[in-house]
């Protein structure tokens, strides 16, 4: 009973711990760009659809370093709504149906509280209700994905990983999955949730779990190369897409210069990989399927590999066959340093990317920002 009263009072602290303000101003996509300058360092983490434009959420920086979340409402380009929060930083926001939509991120500091929460938010971006998650202290979210009513989250703390399942009102359901290795990739296909879990780089295991009746399943796998993976994708045969970062070794030093996909068969039979970039670095954001062709997003400092360089560094979407066939690597950015956190494939084939920039649009001219803006990028 005290604990229940504990977890009111904090929720109650929590719904009311944040500012509105309301913003008024013009369209500011252009032509594929979604810049937002601000007074402080500003950094887009994820976003989500609605009917007219997109929720983002955030972080933002002042210049005595210290840290606070935001939640944007954009509408036809422009800025409806902003709200700002001193205790707590949305790092992961879904959207459930066209009124209901779940944040969850992390309670900085000043919350004096800590661990992981979760909101819920109406069509207006009003807050429903918001909940701490129990033993989530130094917890760091890796992936969130929807399976009906409810969210799974995957969150690990460098020594264990865990999955949990939270239901429309915020509340965390009695099933949590433990395992003692991180949990590098999730997708959900046909209510059957994988999880992708990494004990070593190249030492692989996939927890399946059904989302109608909660049970467990572990298949063991194994692949040669040793590489960091970032995210994985089923097509309707069952087969996995996956991709990361290639793990060289230099000088005893191990350094991410590389991207590798591969496909597994529904056995887990490796069936094709490939291997790109080299002369700088490269990051994997995300892996989609897109009428039988496999596009992934990341970041790239290359130069000839990925295409013209525009910037310091790019983003970049690389298509291939199902069979593991190039079509084409394109890249996309500002004439400067961009920072892409996430990636996202809308229904009507667009994709776009959310991060920070401090560069000019390529055909504009001008000295770079000395500070990080909020960007969206809306690319073919």
């Amino acid at each position: 009973m005290c604990f229940k009263i504990v977890s009111f009072i904090i929720s109650l602290f929590l719904l009311y711990s944040y500012e509105v303000r309301l913003v008024a101003q013009d369209n500011q996509w252009n032509e594929g760009f979604f810049i937002l300058k601000n007074e402080e360092n500003a950094f887009g983490l994820d976003f989500t659809w609605h009917a007219s434009g997109f929720y983002a959420v955030g972080v933002q920086k002042d210049s005595a370093k210290k840290s606070k979340g935001f939640l944007i409402k954009v509408e036809d380009g422009v800025v409806k709504l902003r709200k700002e929060y001193s205790d707590r930083i949305a790092q992961r926001i879904l959207k459930i149906s066209e009124d209901f939509y779940v944040i969850i991120g992390v309670l900085n500091e000043s919350s004096e509280i800590g661990g992981l929460f979760v909101e819920g938010l109406n069509d207006k971006g009003e807050s429903l209700f918001v909940n701490q998650i129990p033993d989530s202290n130094n917890g760091h979210i890796k992936h969130v994905r929807i399976a009906g009513d409810f969210v799974y989250l995957a969150w690990g703390n460098g020594r264990e990983g865990r999955v949990v399942k939270i239901n429309a009102k915020g509340q965390v359901h009695q099933t949590s999955v433990k395992t003692n290795s991180n949990i590098v990739a999730m997708c959900i296909v046909k209510n059957f949730l994988y999880c992708l879990c990494s004990d070593e780089v190249n030492k692989l295991r996939m927890l399946i779990l059904d989302c109608r009746v909660d049970g467990v399943q572990i298949k063991q796998i194994q692949i040669q190369d040793k590489f960091q993976i970032k995210s994985m994708t089923i097509d309707e045969a069952g087969s996995f897409f996956i991709a990361g970062g290639l793990v060289l070794q230099d000088d005893s030093e191990y350094k991410d210069n590389q991207i590798i996909i591969v496909k597994l068969s529904d056995q887990y039979e490796l069936m094709w990989k490939k291997i790109y970039g080299g002369s700088r670095s490269e990051e994997v954001i995300d892996i989609f399927l897109r009428e039988k062709k496999v596009l992934v997003t990341g970041m790239t400092s290359s130069h000839a590999e990925f295409g013209r360089r525009i910037g310091v560094r790019d983003a970049f979407v690389l298509q291939l066959t199902e069979f593991g066939e190039s079509i084409t690597i394109n890249r996309y950015g500002t004439k400067g340093a961009d920072m892409i956190f996430k990636s996202g494939l809308h229904h009507e084939g667009y994709i776009y990317f959310i991060g920070s920039t401090k560069g000019v649009l390529p055909w504009e001219q001008g000295a770079p920002s000395n500070k990080f803006n909020f960007l969206m990028l809306k690319v073919p």
